[in-house]
């Protein structure tokens, strides 16, 4: 398959790649049976010295679920002892705010 302007635009709302390398990568992946995802990864990673400390994903109400990648990053998250929130303006700033002075 050749990445062009016309499957572009697909490949992106199916969470393929978006540059040529990423298509390649992913049309390797799956020609060989591989299971992956693109999605799951955060909207922001929080860094603490050039680190990175913890992550946050933005919803833009508490009642929006993650989805599965989402889940599936959070809950390495947790086996890994890495924060991680998933946070909505809903909850108000301070929410937020703690979570990240909590963060080492």
């Amino acid at each position: 398959m050749q990445l062009d302007r016309a499957n572009r635009k697909e490949l992106r709302r199916a969470g393929y790649a978006l540059n040529i390398a990423e298509f390649e990568a992913a049309h390797l992946l799956k020609s060989a049976g591989i299971e992956f995802s693109r999605r799951g990864y955060p909207d922001y990673a929080i860094l603490r010295d050039g680190e990175i400390a913890g992550f946050v994903e933005v919803k833009p109400t508490t009642t929006r679920a993650l989805r599965d990648g989402q889940k599936l990053f959070r809950d390495m998250c947790g086996r890994f002892g890495i924060p991680f929130l998933k946070w909505s303006p809903d909850e108000g700033s301070e929410a937020l705010l703690q979570f990240v002075a909590n963060l080492s």
